[in-house]
């Protein structure tokens, strides 16, 4: 479209960050993306400047008042549990990743509502909070298993996470998917090698970015913010931790699109 392109890391320290906001308040770029901005980032008042059109891609923590594209996490939360009860599985724990953040309310939000319209309840006790690791994956299990809690599925709330879930389940010695299904959320590329191949919902990160790249185009050529935040669906990846009810290896499964998904023209 004829724009360049400046890139900026938040990671670099105060010189940095400062640097940026210096740069942003002396309008050197027409627009800004903001991915998974840290709190540093957020913090900054020149982001408010209303000459400055922004869009935020995958914010970690709400940013009112912002454009903002993200996974349609509810959505994904809900087609796992959808997956589970359709393989007859009922006795279901969940990985979150840490609380404050969007994707792990919604996600745990959209898998409990579905669970509950099926009449399950989720029990407080099978939901152990993690943070995006495989030690804490492992940990989960063990103290679910260590608590005497019987289950028969795991919703991981990253792939990591779900590949320590496989290692826990390995050492207290339950098999997948015979005992327990699992299924993490990402598919990064070590999921498929995993053991047992691992199902999972795949983020579409290419169709995350060209998204956020065309309301930012949008703004810049005065068009009106959405309403709201716009989703782009996740799709569930069909593998053998998770199999389903006769449904084949890397079945793709995507997300009814419903009124609150679509996106807008750009």
């Amino acid at each position: 479209m004829g724009y360049g392109l400046l890139l900026n890391t938040a990671n670099r320290g105060e010189e940095s960050l400062a640097r940026f906001g210096r740069q942003a308040a002396g309008h050197a770029f027409d627009g800004l993306l903001l991915i998974e901005p840290p709190d540093e980032v957020r913090r900054l008042d020149v982001l408010r400047d209303p000459t400055l059109p922004v869009v935020v891609l995958d914010e970690r923590r709400p940013m009112a008042g912002f454009v903002s594209v993200r996974t349609d996490n509810r959505a994904a939360g809900a087609a796992a549990a959808r997956h589970f009860l359709a393989a007859g599985r009922r006795r279901l724990a969940v990985v979150t990743g840490p609380p404050e953040l969007v994707c792990t309310t919604e996600r745990l939000a959209g898998f409990r509502r579905t669970l509950l319209e099926a009449g399950i309840s989720l029990d407080g006790r099978m939901i152990v909070e993690g943070d995006f690791t495989a030690d804490t994956g492992a940990e989960a299990i063990r103290q679910i298993v260590h608590g005497g809690l019987e289950f028969d599925g795991v919703f991981a709330h990253d792939d990591v996470t779900a590949l320590g879930v496989l290692t826990g389940l390995r050492e207290t010695g339950r098999t997948v998917p015979d005992d327990v299904a699992v299924i993490g959320f990402d598919d990064i590329p070590p999921a498929a090698y995993a053991q047992p191949p691992l199902t999972t919902l795949h983020r579409p990160l290419r169709d995350l970015g060209e998204m956020a790249a065309k309301l930012l185009l949008g703004r810049l050529g005065g068009a009106p913010p959405p309403d709201g935040p716009v989703l782009v669906p996740a799709s569930l990846v069909v593998r053998e931790s998770a199999p389903g009810n006769g449904a084949a290896p890397e079945q793709r499964v995507t997300e009814p699109e419903t009124p609150e998904q679509r996106q807008p023209s750009v």
